[in-house]
């Protein structure tokens, strides 16, 4: 993916032929595409809609401060490995 259409063709030329998506830097837009990549590529038709996907981030997103106190960090300053414990920690909260 690209955040513009065709841009990557002005210094990518090795991926010529490969369907490159826009996503106009679009968190909806990223999420509905790889949602719908990974559904035709895995064949697995169970995987929720790209707008329910969209909706849990949001309501990720917005709790993400409060997970953030509660683990003691920086919302700013958050590492990967620290993202993805806040994430594990909310699904298990609201999966469990």
């Amino acid at each position: 993916m690209d955040s513009s259409a065709h841009r990557y063709q002005k210094f990518i030329s090795d991926i010529a032929g490969h369907d490159v998506v826009s996503h106009s830097n679009s968190v909806g837009k990223v999420i509905c595409h790889i949602r719908d990549w990974l559904s035709t590529e895995s064949r697995n038709f169970t995987i929720a809609g790209g707008d329910y996907i969209l909706g849990r981030y949001r309501d990720f997103r917005r709790e993400l401060p409060a997970l953030c106190t509660a683990m003691k960090r920086n919302l700013e300053k958050l590492t990967f490995s620290d993202f993805s414990g806040a994430i594990r920690s909310w699904l298990e909260a609201y999966e469990g």
